[in-house]
């Protein structure tokens, strides 16, 4: 291998520093296998150490890792190049310290022992994750290595470190390793003792409560005692109570050692906290900042058998948190939890602050085997909260059928008899679901009980007439599925007179398209109006669209003779009239009475211009001989008489009782209207 590179390095001195497609020289290639001789020739031949591989590595990197002899050539020659950083930002020390290279630190620490300002940069140097060489020796509890960067440290007057290196030696339970690093200085004791309970160490913990670090001392509102119960280290919360930690110590959250260990089902510690072995024994009903008993959070997180133990120690079965919540409330999503709760003789119909029973929150929550249990050991139904809803309400809200379901069940209902009770009471349930859109509840109530699709209320509407009201066109559609009559009459109108009246769109178009040919969609109601009335009435004009493409009759007559349009012009309703005409309705078909649309539009210029655009018959007579133009006189309607005048209507036709227009312009308006054309009046009438 010498041969051949002094050979090409003779007759090519080029290649010396070529790359591959991974950036890897010849030395880097030689020194990741480990082939001292060729590596050292490289070096001697003058290759370049300083390059960097695609990871940011150096031959000094894997020099560290694979061939550590080979640095004291690399120093010799390069020593500027010992500290380059990889991508990761890791000198060679730093890999030397992390891989337990006891060679390669005593090769870097004898190069630059008469530099020690150099020295002391590389011993502080953080990498990405900010750590120093000594944090890798502390970690991987590598003795050697931590001794001579100590001893560096002594001999360079390296500051502090960024961080205590010594926090890792005791996470990591490695004591020589710590002893090593903080000799006898304890200064960091009880941040060491928070790092080694909070990482199970008990050698650790125990070595430094017999340097007398205070069991009790916080840091960083964290208290050891409690760090090793919400992690269930047994020994150590033993060890910690045996150099003097308080059994009761409060955290930041006013939680003891026995709220995390219940919390966290840590039974064996819970045993602990509160047997006799030690002086005082654990407050088992303190409550933290919430108010909450260790039983609470036993409870909330489903632990039966730390329930048990609590309950056993004499907690407080109802004891309430700051919402007036009971265990029995909080444990509603484990099952278990509640079966226990109860055969320990919880109440179970607390109520909490807003009202609610832990049947309520159990099916608010959808923990539907917990409601189970409540149900069969008697929870009450027939309550409401503080909103006024009751737990089958609840569970309509949120669509749940076999919550749903299971509430019916313990009711009991007997459809068979004649128990008008018991009908009334499913009817109540299908009005509610279909207030609520509860579109999969709805569908199992029609399905367990057939019996609703004859179901009358007083003023025969049925839960179709219901469904309309509200804007829920999915129900509708289920409605019409299961069989409801689309032409029921309730209030003297059928469905579709409701939902036309009320405005709700989307549900009569499912209304019209679900009940295609069945569908009466020119029905009268007891007033004699069709739909198409009401909608023109109401100014509905997407209504009157959608009623028109469904092949309604647009010139339908109504009570008296009443069409739509008419209807439209009377009610002053303009987008009707203009949808309306614009679908061709006759502007000219009169009521019993004579009264034209015209007529019924002699207030409102809008409309009147519209209609007389669409032909509508400007001298038309009512029966009283009236015209369209006698009426806006009358009525002193300015402009409607400018639109008249303007469109052809005759100023000298006369009434029954012999009267023109103009013997009713009382108004100066009115009368100047008049004078505009005068060549049309007829004088000799007046």
């Amino acid at each position: 291998m010498t041969f051949i590179i002094n050979t090409i390095h003779e007759q090519r001195a080029d290649v010396l520093n070529a790359r591959d497609q991974y950036n890897e020289t010849p030395l880097i290639i030689a020194t990741k296998m480990g082939n001292f001789e060729a590596s050292k020739l490289l070096v001697e031949l003058g290759a370049d150490v300083s390059i960097r591989d695609a990871t940011g590595k150096t031959a000094v990197h894997h020099a560290v890792l694979h061939c550590p002899q080979l640095l004291k050539y690399i120093l010799a020659a390069h020593k500027a190049s010992f500290f380059l950083p990889d991508d990761n930002k890791r000198t060679g020390l730093h890999t030397a310290a992390h891989f337990g290279s006891v060679e390669s630190v005593y090769a870097v620490l004898g190069a630059f022992a008469s530099e020690p300002q150099t020295l002391s940069d590389a011993l502080n140097e953080c990498d990405a994750s900010g750590f120093t060489p000594l944090h890798y020796a502390a970690k991987n509890g590598n003795e050697e290595i931590a001794r001579l960067f100590v001893e560096a440290r002594q001999g360079a007057a390296l500051p502090n470190d960024p961080q205590p290196a010594e926090t890792l030696a005791a996470r990591h339970g490695h004591l020589k390793t710590l002893c090593i690093i903080k000799q006898d200085e304890l200064h960091l004791g009880n941040q060491l003792l928070i790092e080694a309970v909070d990482a199970g160490q008990l050698l650790i913990v125990h070595y430094l409560l017999e340097k007398d670090i205070s069991a009790d001392q916080e840091i960083n509102n964290r208290i050891p005692i409690c760090v090793a119960a919400a992690h269930g280290w047994d020994e150590i919360v033993k060890d910690l109570l045996r150099f003097g930690a308080s059994i009761n110590s409060l955290d930041s959250n006013r939680q003891t050692p026995l709220h995390h260990a219940s919390k966290n089902g840590l039974y064996d510690v819970v045993k602990t906290l509160l047997s006799s072995e030690f002086r005082d024994r654990a407050n088992v009903d303190n409550v933290d900042s919430l108010r909450q008993t260790p039983l609470h959070l036993a409870a909330k997180s489903g632990h039966e058998r730390v329930i048990q133990l609590l309950l056993t120690h004499k907690a407080d079965i109802e004891a309430e948190t700051r919402q007036c919540q009971t265990p029995l409330h909080l444990a509603v999503e484990h099952p278990k939890a509640v079966q226990t709760l109860l055969d320990l003789g919880a109440f179970l119909n607390a109520l909490d602050i807003l009202g609610q029973t832990p049947l309520q929150k159990a099916i608010a929550d959808k923990h539907y085997d917990s409601a189970k249990i409540l149900l069969k050991k008697g929870a009450i139904i027939d309550v409401t909260d503080r909103d006024g809803e009751s737990p089958l309400q609840t569970a309509l809200a949120n669509d749940d059928v076999p919550m749903v379901e299971l509430i019916i069940d313990s009711l009991n209902l007997d459809l068979d008899s004649d128990d008008a009770d018991d009908d009334s009471s499913v009817a109540s349930y299908c009005l509610l679901a279909v207030k609520l859109s509860a579109k999969q509840v709805i569908r199992w109530l029609l399905g367990r009980f057939p019996n609703m699709l004859d179901w009358r209320d007083e003023e025969e509407r049925t839960l179709l007439h219901e469904a309309l009201e509200f804007d829920s066109p999915q129900i509708v559609d289920i409605l019409i599925d299961e069989g409801f009559d689309v032409n029921q009459v309730s209030y003297g109108g059928t469905p579709l007179h409701v939902v036309v009246d009320i405005g709700q769109l989307e549900n009569m178009k499912i209304l019209i398209q679900k009940g295609g040919s069945t569908l009466l969609i020119d029905k009268a109601n007891d007033e004699g109006n069709t739909p198409l009335h009401i909608a023109a009435e109401k100014d509905r004009a997407e209504a009157i669209s959608f009623l028109l493409s469904a092949k309604a009759d647009i010139n339908k007559p109504g009570e008296r003779n009443v069409t739509p349009l008419f209807m439209a012009a009377y009610a002053g309703s303009v987008t009707a009239v203009q949808e309306l005409l614009t679908h061709e309705a006759d502007p000219n078909i009169s009521r019993d009475d004579g009264w034209a649309p015209l007529h019924a539009a002699a207030d409102n210029a809008e409309i009147t211009q519209l209609l007389v655009k669409s032909n509508a018959n400007v001298n038309q007579q009512k029966s009283d001989l009236w015209t369209p133009l006698h009426l806006a006189a009358f009525w002193t309607a300015t402009e409607v008489v400018e639109v008249l005048l303007q469109n052809g209507a005759d100023p000298n036709i006369k009434d029954s009782d012999g009267k023109t227009p103009l013997d009713f312009a009382h108004n100066e308006n009115i009368k100047k209207c008049f004078t505009k054309y005068q060549e049309k009046i007829n004088y000799s009438n007046l």
